[in-house]
């Protein structure tokens, strides 16, 4: 059954409870310090697939392991215990709505604000029209607040802690005293740094600026715009064509007015809109948009999927082996005895083991083929942006920026030809690393393309290169293990001799 909020199931400790039969000592660390460490965490339900997105899980569990880590907690908590614990929660209460789900560690039984364990942890979900009242808004009056941002050398704000929210609120309740929504932080330098519980961005003419870049991918790769991380004055803000906060909870909300001077126009401007509307497409599954944190050749897009009625859940972005699960179970069954079926009868009717060798070969050659379209194109949700990036070797330029997670993502591509390459060095017999390098890069384009004029993916250069990288990598293989094998029946003539 579905819950009502007043009643909600909730895990606690490893166990689903109610809400009300929830309880944590009143002498605990957490109750008197706010020792605890928190995410809130999106997920949005999609009324067309009756699924829930979890968005952006992977980076949550990131940042959530950090805060513990520097606030020096004795974590026993593992990532797939948190993943486990938020579709354990959310199939427990069956939403079908868009929810924000508080996961918080923290210290239980007895100890001072010193405490670094024992470390427990809840699981809460919040409907999203049941959030704080600023997250709901349609436009933001705001105003400076006379309180000043925490620094990292008096409390750092890189921990997602309870305690940490007391600036957060000191700047919320005097903007809310003075008749405004929320208000705006200044660092000690007094320059610009965020609101309460979300980041800041204005727009000036085509470039969006941030005082501090997060993740740029819906601005540069969906609507074209420059981006810059920078310094921004407070002056400058009045001078804005358009400002908007954004966050978890807070999604991309426009500003209208910042110190009662209106902000452009005074009302959501067209860059903030087509914004929130991509956000939108792609934490509801609608955009399989490509960010440069969460990325795999397969399943592009950066969410976890959490089925309600108690179906196994698709971590879609993080296994390989998960790729099947996109493809419908008759469709890859079929496929698989008439693949079968064929090698049968290659067997049966082949008049020499090299024919019969080269028909098996091509029969799984063209299954791999097939399956590899349809997970990377055929079965995919379609968006609705061509998107394409053919800057030759930009992960690379990526990776030595400090993204190394676009390292693995680069293996895996290589990973996709490799059995390409084998199967090819097995059929071709005249310039079969050529025809290897040839028919790889022509399928790796095959692919792309697809992508690119269906809008079933990112269109890149570095995978074209990767996946043919890989179909000659797989060649190599393939041909040291054809060069083994004679050598070992060379060997058994040579005895027989």
């Amino acid at each position: 059954m579905k819950y009502d909020v007043a009643h909600r199931r909730i895990w606690l400790k490893g166990e689903i409870l109610d809400v009300n039969d929830a309880m944590v000592n009143v002498l605990s660390p957490t109750s008197q310090f706010g020792l605890n460490v928190f995410e809130g965490i999106p997920c949005y339900w999609n009324e067309d697939t009756k699924q829930l997105y979890a968005f952006r899980l992977s980076d949550h569990y990131d940042r959530l392991i950090r805060s513990a880590k520097l606030i020096q907690f004795d974590l026993k908590y593992t990532k797939d215990d948190f993943k486990k614990a938020l579709v354990d929660t959310v199939q427990a209460n069956e939403y079908d709505e868009n929810l924000s789900v508080r996961q918080t560690l923290f210290v239980d039984g007895f100890g001072s604000w010193g405490s670094d364990g024992p470390v427990e942890m809840f699981v809460a979900p919040i409907p999203r029209g049941r959030t704080s009242a600023e997250y709901n808004k349609k436009g933001l009056n705001c105003c400076i607040t006379s309180w000043r941002r925490i620094s990292d050398e008096n409390l750092s704000p890189r921990i997602k802690c309870g305690a940490n929210y007391i600036n957060s609120r000191v700047g919320q309740r005097e903007a809310l005293r003075n008749g405004y929504d929320t208000c705006i932080f200044l660092n000690e330098a007094g320059k610009v740094a965020e609101g309460p519980g979300s980041c800041f961005f204005m727009v000036k003419g085509d470039t969006l600026i941030t005082p501090r870049l997060t993740d740029s991918v819906l601005a540069q790769e969906e609507l074209g715009l420059k981006v810059e991380e920078r310094t921004i004055d407070r002056t400058e803000l009045y001078m804005a064509d358009e400002a908007f906060l954004c966050g978890s909870a807070m999604e991309i909300t426009p500003i209208y007015t910042i110190d009662r001077y209106a902000i452009g126009t005074g009302e959501q401007g067209e860059v903030t809109k087509r914004l929130h509307l991509t956000y939108l497409d792609c934490v509801r599954g609608k955009l399989a948009i490509k960010t440069p944190v969460l990325k795999n050749k397969i399943g592009r897009s950066p969410l976890m999927k959490i089925s309600i009625l108690g179906n196994p859940v698709t971590y879609s972005i993080e296994h390989l082996a998960d790729v099947s699960k996109d493809i419908p179970n008759m469709v890859v069954q079929l496929s698989f005895l008439v693949m079968s079926g064929i090698i049968v009868l290659v067997f049966a009717f082949a008049k020499n083991l090299k024919e019969a060798r080269i028909g098996v070969m091509t029969t799984l050659l063209i299954e791999y083929m097939f399956l590899i379209l349809g997970s990377t194109v055929i079965y995919r949700t379609p968006g609705d942006t061509y998107m394409y990036k053919l800057t030759p070797f930009w992960s690379y330029v990526a990776i030595a920026d400090g993204q190394k997670e676009l390292i693995e993502e680069n293996l895996l591509n290589v990973a996709l030809g490799i059995p390409f390459g084998f199967l090819l060095s097995f059929i071709c017999t005249k310039n079969a690393l050529l025809k290897s390098f040839l028919f790889g890069a022509a399928f790796s384009a095959c692919i792309e393309l697809s992508q690119l004029f269906f809008n079933r993916g990112l269109c890149e250069f570095d995978d074209l290169f990767h996946n043919t990288l890989g179909s000659v990598v797989g060649y190599g293989i393939g041909m040291l293990m054809i060069v083994g094998i004679r050598k070992v029946r060379g060997s058994k003539i040579l005895r027989t001799t």
